[in-house]
């Protein structure tokens, strides 16, 4: 298990990690359970972040991990349905 201290993510076995700092991170079911906790992990090592998931409940997410300083977008898609792909709609539009 990774834990935060002092805006950093420690392995258990004490190495830090920030393998993927300024990398693009796609994490789909971002908004429950272990996708949310993705989600803030990659946020604390300065991912940038495109979260899908099938509702608009992964809003509270995008906004944590933008509150933590990083680039996150949500689009709400259904993974399992091909044409969510092709029509991946931006959960949050900036208009």
């Amino acid at each position: 298990m990774l834990y935060a201290e002092k805006n950093q993510i420690r392995h258990p076995r004490g190495r830090i990690t920030h393998e993927t700092k300024g990398k693009s991170v796609l994490i789909t079911g971002a908004a429950p359970g272990i996708g949310r906790a993705a989600s803030l992990h990659f946020a604390e090592e300065g991912a940038k972040l495109t979260l899908v998931d099938v509702n608009a409940s992964g809003k509270e997410v995008a906004r944590q991990a933008r509150g933590i300083g990083t680039e996150a977008k949500l689009l709400k898609a259904d993974v399992s349905k091909s044409k969510d792909w092709e029509t991946g709609e931006d959960a949050e539009p900036t208009s």
